[in-house]
């Protein structure tokens, strides 16, 4: 057993050459003098700094997500937040336009009308109405009576007036909407 250790120590100790020819000339270009227990320092000491810099690589960069145990995110919860900050960045758009609207209103930088979103309408998306005589005869009976009981005045002849334009409207706009097949 003695003797072991002892070879063991002497196996350590030895030397060894590593020479590097030219293989054209034979020519000795370098020589390297080392004991295997240099190696092995060596390779480890590689080892360790290619781990070290993996390692770093994962943690420091998007890549170790990839690599992460599935319980390590939870996507539900990372999806849920996100939509959250979504809606609070909308918000606070919002919140920022309203205040810089009203900043420049109560400035005095903006006018605003009372027809100004009727006026900013172009004239294709208001529709043209079509009105018959008969409406308008019927408008006209119809303001005529809100203002006689508006004083308290009743015609029973306007009454009577009323009633006949209006079946005649009504029959009119039956008239018109079987033209058009409504």
């Amino acid at each position: 057993m003695a003797t072991k250790l002892v070879e063991e120590k002497k196996k350590k100790e030895n030397r060894y050459r590593l020479v590097v020819f030219s293989d054209s000339t034979f020519e000795e270009i370098r020589s390297f003098t080392f004991r295997p227990w240099y190696i092995w320092a060596i390779l480890t000491a590689i080892s360790l700094i290619v781990i070290i810099m993996m390692v770093a690589l994962l943690i420091m960069t998007p890549l170790g997500t990839l690599f992460a145990p599935p319980n390590y995110t939870d996507s539900k919860e990372l999806l849920n937040l996100r939509e959250k900050v979504l809606k609070l960045q909308e918000a606070a758009d919002a919140q920022s336009l309203y205040i810089n609207n009203l900043r420049q209103i109560l400035s005095g930088e903006v006018i605003i009308d009372a027809d100004s979103s009727i006026a900013q309408l172009p004239e294709d998306s208001i529709p043209s109405v079509f009105r018959i005589d008969e409406d308008e005869q019927l408008r006209r009976t119809f303001d005529l009576e809100q203002q006689l009981q508006s004083v308290g005045l009743k015609n029973t002849a306007i009454e009577a007036s009323y009633q006949t334009i209006a079946s005649t409207v009504l029959s009119a706009t039956h008239h018109r909407f079987d033209q058009f097949g409504i």
